[in-house]
């Protein structure tokens, strides 16, 4: 049995996601995946005020891993923020969170790595990169 979700809910997932979520049965990583990139693709651009970005591939395990280094603009050395986007481990990018990262260090003055894994279900498992990410 498909579960209920309240009217207005639902009126603003489908508004959001342009109906595609509507067909989307449980389980159905593909269909989730093309949401959340349609939905990535409809938000607004962070204004970057002097962030910097290079991209960059650690090796882990044999794998190479994308990962993309933000520093806002002055700040050469210190603590920095290991971001890991979301998506339950079965959808998301760097890509995806760009903007969303962009602004988090814009906002903050504080250099971010943005680490991609790979995703399940292809890759069952922990993802990998956040480890080397911490090194």
């Amino acid at each position: 049995m498909r579960p209920r979700l309240d009217t207005e809910i639902a009126a603003i997932l489908r508004d959001a996601g342009g109906g595609i979520l509507s067909a989307a049965s449980r389980g159905d990583v593909h269909l989730l995946r093309a949401f959340e990139a349609q939905r990535a693709e409809q938000r607004p651009a962070e204004p970057g005020r002097g962030v910097q970005w290079t991209e960059q591939e650690i090796r882990y395990e044999g794998v190479m891993v994308r990962a993309r280094w933000y520093v806002p603009a002055g700040v050469a050395t210190g603590a920095a923020v290991v971001f890991l986007h979301g998506g339950g481990r079965v959808m998301g990018s760097i890509d995806q969170c760009h903007t969303t990262v962009v602004g988090y260090v814009a906002r903050s003055g504080v250099p971010f790595l943005s680490v991609d894994y790979r995703l399940a279900p292809e890759w069952p498992g922990t993802p990998p990169g956040a480890t080397p990410s911490q090194r």
